[in-house]
């Protein structure tokens, strides 16, 4: 009998538990959907005349990238015509006992324009994105502004502590990164290079908060949610309603079933 009584229990936990998860991820699917549903539209009246009035705000911006006043930049390493690129240098490290992973930044180089120019041409709006921004993805499954372009990971070995590497050795030969902080510690599992690149003619949606940059606006991220994709609304919120489709018919059936289950679990325990 008590055997019954604790499966009774335990299954009550466990139902309640999963229908508290579905809840959860329900909210959470539909956070984006919601976010770009409810954030108004940067207009031309919205523009730089009144800035300041939205500035604390929260506004959408949606066009497509162009290039800067300089023209398009090339990236060093790819040799790809583009808006912006950054190249990033890191050391990864054993970390804890458990062995996990730990990234330090070596070195960081960006070019092109400071904050990414957007058309908006139905408007006849130039306006800008930061790079902070945009590299903030508005979903994990949104595609994001930023491509990568060239990345490589030398692992360490016995026979050779640090592998050589065209990229790594490329930007050594250029003078960006000296040898000693290529030296590998004892804990070094390797070094990453990876190079990102915003190309011309992308679409935008960006979300975030508006300030002077200019004679226009630029937006960066905001609390709450800000971020930027190429996906559109219209493709976000299909892919929300698709999402939640089994959570929401799961969560309230699985709630009541563990509930029930509870309840019966108490009354055979006080039978």
């Amino acid at each position: 009998m008590e055997i019954i009584v604790l499966a009774v229990l335990a299954a009550s936990v466990a139902t309640i538990m999963v229908s508290f998860y579905l809840g959860d991820r329900i909210l959470t699917l539909r956070r984006p959907a919601e976010l770009v549903s409810g954030t108004p539209r940067l207009t031309a009246e919205g523009n730089a005349s009144t800035v300041a009035t939205v500035a604390a705000g929260r506004v959408a911006v949606v066009g497509r990238t162009v290039a800067g006043p300089g023209g398009l930049v090339q990236a060093p390493l790819s040799g790809i015509d583009c808006v912006w690129y950054r190249i990033v240098v890191t050391r990864q490290d054993t970390v804890g006992s458990n062995e996990g992973v730990g990234s330090v930044e070596l070195y960081t180089t960006s070019g092109g324009t400071e904050s990414i120019p957007v058309a908006d041409e139905p408007q006849g709006l130039l306006l800008h994105v930061t790079a902070e921004l945009a590299g903030q993805a508005l979903a994990p499954w949104a595609g994001s502004l930023f491509e990568v372009s060239v990345t490589e990971h030398t692992a360490r070995t016995r026979s050779d502590p640090v592998p050589p590497a065209p990229w790594l050795a490329e930007l050594q030969r250029s003078g960006a990164i000296g040898p000693e902080q290529l030296r590998p510690g004892r804990d070094t599992r390797g070094f990453m290079v990876t190079e990102y690149v915003v190309r011309a003619d992308r679409p935008v949606l960006a979300i975030g908060r508006p300030r002077p940059y200019g004679d226009t606006v630029a937006l960066e991220p905001v609390r709450g949610g800000s971020g930027a994709t190429t996906a559109t609304a219209e493709q976000i919120r299909a892919h929300v309603a698709r999402a939640i489709v089994l959570p929401q018919r799961l969560w309230l059936p699985l709630l009541l079933l563990g509930t029930v289950l509870l309840v019966v679990g108490f009354c055979l325990v006080s039978a």
